[in-house]
């Protein structure tokens, strides 16, 4: 089994930092951008984040990233070593 996590770059607004939207199908939840730390290194993070909050790390996975189409856009694969 898959799943499938969209991480998306949001800029720096008056009253926030830079941030990262992650969501699968059913949730959505916000991150703050680490300035120490490249973009793809943020993504990844954001997706893990995600995926520790889901549980998903208790399944074992390994995660394969692509840019995707859209500007700061990361597209995350995660392909789960159990069922």
């Amino acid at each position: 089994m898959n799943a499938c996590i969209i991480t998306k770059y949001l800029g720096p607004t008056d009253t926030k930092g830079s941030r990262i939207v992650v969501r699968t199908r059913n949730q959505s939840i916000t991150v703050p951008w680490d300035y120490e730390l490249d973009a793809d290194i943020n993504h990844a993070f954001a997706a893990d984040y995600l995926a520790q909050k889901l549980g998903w790390d208790e399944r074992g996975y390994t995660a394969h990233a692509a840019r995707g189409a859209d500007e700061g856009t990361f597209v995350h694969v995660l392909e789960f070593h159990s069922i």
